[in-house]
């Protein structure tokens, strides 16, 4: 009995419990925490999202050999912390050939160099097995990337794939949401949380899937496109919405042409110019509201980006200065506002590499905009039908009245037997 229900219980929880990984932005980078090997090695991995084949450098986790054969890295990036030892894991296969990763010096300043191992990763508590470089050398390689690397990315097998793969959890789907916290210095922090496992009968597959355009970047086409509600999609040659980069901290992108746009208007080409406005407590005051409101139209969903998306206020010490920072830029050819839509408008996005599409969590949808216009043009076919319903019925009522009248005048004087 109690054998059966340990069964059901652990049947549900497989069914219905979702999964959590933290990420935490430390010093500009996001890190997570996993276990690898056996014995288990605690580790520290940084994120790197919106990578492709032309810039990635490669999955890897420093091994222990580094010491000896790359002091210096070591010694300035990696001496306190818990390194993995692929000589003593009894888990690990290693490839005997030592490879380079595929890294960039324009991006990375160099590369990292090591045997291809598979050994468990435990992420949470899911343990799968993951195929990695485990490197000992890093050939002038002046960055640190804690105990490794893993990335996120329309073009590659990201962990949550790898995992899918070898069956461990029900989907590939993942959802990004985002929220701060502060740590003992009431210093505030960004945390990203990754939700994997997902139900897939959950409320959250209740929001269309927006189809992504063809390509190694996760990206969405923009059918219209709104400033202060005028309509200037064809002054808009590129009509792109890019999610590659979820969190680009506090700066909003768009279009070049648009960005060019907007600065018609002088006083916000003076605002924008000076990238800041002073004396604007907590960016309420009358500048910033005369700064555009953005509507974005996809397939699906109906964005809008509004001015405190892209402002951020600024107190100096004992209150000696304060002011309003402009975070919009102009970006080559996208849109780019994943960050504040997570943060600020509280959406989280579902990325679903498996069908090629994007789901945007409690966002406004093309089909209530379609609602919301057609609400004040049914309102007045309601009223007109009612108008001609009443004297439709006036009009029977008055014809009644007239064959009735014409039929007692005509028969009045006839007699009933």
């Amino acid at each position: 009995m109690i054998l059966n229900l340990f069964i059901f219980v652990f049947f549900i929880q497989q069914i219905f419990c979702e999964q959590i990984l933290q990420a935490t932005l430390v010093d500009g980078d996001f890190q997570i925490k996993a276990k690898v090997g056996t014995p288990p090695i605690d580790q520290i991995l940084m994120l790197q999202f919106g990578q492709n084949q032309d810039n990635v450098l490669g999955y890897f986790i420093f091994d222990k050999s580094i010491i000896k054969y790359d002091n210096q890295y070591y010694t300035q990036f990696l001496s306190q912390l818990t390194l993995y030892d692929m000589l003593k894991s009894s888990t690990a296969n290693i490839d005997s050939s030592v490879i380079d990763s595929p890294g960039l010096y324009d991006n990375y300043g160099g590369y990292v160099s090591g045997n291809t191992v598979q050994d468990v990763l435990e992420i949470g508590n899911v343990k799968f097995n993951y195929k990695f470089i485990s490197a000992i050398e890093a050939p002038d390689l002046h960055d640190p990337y804690l105990n490794g690397l893993v990335t996120f990315d329309r073009y590659q097998d990201n962990i949550f794939d790898i995992m899918y793969q070898q069956k461990v959890i029900k989907t590939r789907d993942y959802i990004l949401t985002s929220f701060s916290s502060f740590d003992q210095k009431q210093t505030p922090i960004l945390n990203v949380n990754f939700q994997y496992d997902l139900d897939q009968y959950s409320n959250n597959y209740r929001y269309p899937s927006n189809q992504m355009n063809n390509g190694k970047t996760f990206q969405i086409k923009a059918y219209g496109i709104y400033v202060n509600d005028q309509d200037v999609t064809d002054n808009i040659k590129f009509r792109i919405i890019t999610f590659d980069e979820p969190f680009e901290l506090n700066q909003v992108k768009i279009p070049m042409d648009l960005f060019n746009l907007i600065q018609q208007d002088i006083e916000i080409l003076n605002i924008i110019q000076n990238g800041q406005i002073p004396n604007c407590p907590n960016c309420q005051c009358q500048q910033t509201k005369i700064l555009p409101t953005f509507k974005v139209i996809s397939e699906e969903y109906v964005f809008e980006i509004t001015p405190n998306m892209y402002t951020s206020y600024l107190l100096g010490e004992e209150g000696k200065y304060n002011y309003c920072r402009i975070r919009l830029v102009g970006y080559d050819n996208s849109f780019s506002f994943s960050y504040q839509l997570s943060l600020y408008s509280k959406i989280p996005i579902m990325y679903q590499k498996a069908s090629n599409s994007l789901r945007f969590i409690g966002n406004k949808t093309v089909g209530h905009q379609k609602i919301e216009i057609l609400i004040p043009v049914m309102s007045f076919f309601s009223g007109a039908n009612l108008i001609i319903l009443i004297m439709f019925a006036f009009h029977i009522y008055k014809k009644y009245k007239f064959v009735t009248r014409e039929y007692y005048r005509d028969n009045r004087y006839i007699k009933v037997e």
